[in-house]
């Protein structure tokens, strides 16, 4: 079968991702329907190729991912880890952003992003605030931000592990992060930048897993998300939010 391309936009990335048939097409576009571009002009390339191997064989090299896979679709959510890892060293290189483990929403063109460990509330956020009028949900397992001229923005994203969001390439300036914890009321609290650094930075971390990546970019990766990191908590107010299983919390952050 002849291979197939496809155009998309990630986190103002434009991208050409070339498919080695019409089944992977029709497999990852689950993900990427709603960030399709007819635009062909691209900055990042994505290459898919069917090979003997019997695991899957990636390299990132500037501007180019190559990802060879065995001929079988049980291999598909691999292949969209490496995509996903590959695509985080290349946003915060090229980009000086990030993708994280969060989720998100909009409102009044402001973008309000939520991030925490595993069962801190992220999934529950959305689904507290999914039916609020003016809010638009952006992610609910990963978002994207990105840096323009000293201004940080949330990108809606195709990544998601659990919970699929029909969001697309559309972007809102980043208002507020938020560190979460349950709890029986709700609270704000002002976070020190020290530990809004450490605590970003360890969750972006948590996202990808560097060790497994062949990247050019890998030695200097750490020191550069630590600087991007502290200058995203210099810009973006972070805090900590305390909130009980209601969308009453919405008082303490939305204008």
């Amino acid at each position: 079968m002849a291979e197939e391309n496809k155009y998309i936009i990630i986190g103002g990335v434009k991208i050409l991702i070339t498919f080695p048939n019409k089944k992977w097409v029709n497999y990852f576009w689950r993900k990427f329907k709603y960030f399709e571009t007819h635009d062909k002009k691209f900055e990042l390339k994505v290459i898919l190729k069917i090979g003997r191997e019997k695991a899957i064989n990636y390299k990132l090299k500037e501007n180019l991912i190559r990802i060879t896979i065995p001929n079988s679709l049980r291999f598909f959510k691999r292949v969209n880890f490496y995509f996903k890892t590959a695509f985080s060293d290349y946003l915060l290189i090229t980009k000086r952003g990030f993708l994280v483990h969060s989720s998100a929403f909009s409102y009044a063109s402001n973008a309000y992003l939520f991030t925490g460990k595993q069962t801190a509330g992220k999934s529950t956020i959305i689904q507290l605030v999914k039916k609020k009028k003016g809010l638009k949900v952006l992610n609910d397992d990963f978002s994207i931000i990105t840096k323009n001229s000293g201004k940080y923005w949330l990108h809606g994203s195709p990544f998601f592990e659990t919970n699929p969001v029909k969001t697309n390439a559309q972007k809102f300036k980043l208002r507020s992060i938020f560190f979460l914890n349950k709890s029986d009321t709700d609270k704000l609290e002002e976070i020190n930048k020290k530990e809004a650094v450490v605590k970003f930075s360890s969750l972006v971390l948590s996202s990808i897993s560097l060790e497994n990546v062949k990247s050019p970019h890998k030695g200097k990766y750490f020191s550069l998300l630590l600087a991007e990191s502290q200058n995203l908590v210099d810009t973006i107010p972070s805090f900590r939010l305390y909130f009980r299983k209601s969308a009453s919390f919405l008082k303490l952050i939305v204008d």
